[in-house]
């Protein structure tokens, strides 16, 4: 990924967001400039765990929407 941009929210109580957009440079053929849209929410379970759901856009030969969950450690 060449450029990616992260902004996150405000923290309500346990409850957060964030999204991230990025870009980057095709290597194969045919040719097509990738990019992706993601936004996450994220419940904090204690100080240092939290777990969230999220979902997208991602294009590059196809438009995809992926939809995941995570678990975070910080």
């Amino acid at each position: 990924m060449l450029v990616a941009i992260e902004v996150k929210g405000q923290i309500l109580q346990h409850l957060s967001y964030s999204t991230t957009f990025g870009t980057g440079i095709s290597i194969n053929e045919p040719s097509r400039t990738p990019i992706s849209w993601q936004i996450m929410g994220n419940y904090y379970l204690s100080k240092h765990f939290s777990t969230g759901i999220g979902a997208g856009i991602s294009g590059y030969e196809k438009v995809l929407v992926p939809v995941f969950a995570h678990v975070m450690f910080r």
